[in-house]
């Protein structure tokens, strides 16, 4: 009876034994951009960088995330050049590029 006791005891003491924890968050903050308006077939350009169809990064599908810094942001159709800003962008920022019809 005393060692079922003790054997209880102990369990209950060591299960009472808990190692901290800690958890560990990261915070992507890079700057993203949206393009809107851009017509089917465009591409979307960074910094001379082809990224993909500007049409999928509409800013309710996706966006790109970049380095903050200067970055210049082009939109083009067949050797055509719809938009092109050059931007600074910041940490966090959310900036969306209009490419108006043409």
């Amino acid at each position: 009876m005393m060692k079922r006791i003790f054997v209880v005891t102990l369990a209950l003491v060591l299960g009472a034994c808990v190692y901290p924890t800690t958890q560990t968050q990261v915070v992507d903050d890079r700057p993203t951009v949206s393009v809107e308006g851009a017509p089917e077939g465009s591409s979307l350009l960074v910094d001379g960088l082809v990224i993909g169809a500007a049409s999928e990064y509409a800013p309710t599908k996706r966006a790109v995330r970049l380095q903050p810094g200067t970055h210049v942001v082009r939109v083009e159709k067949g050797g055509m050049i719809l938009m092109e800003e050059k931007v600074f962008l910041s940490g966090g920022m959310f900036k969306v590029f209009k490419v108006e019809g043409k």
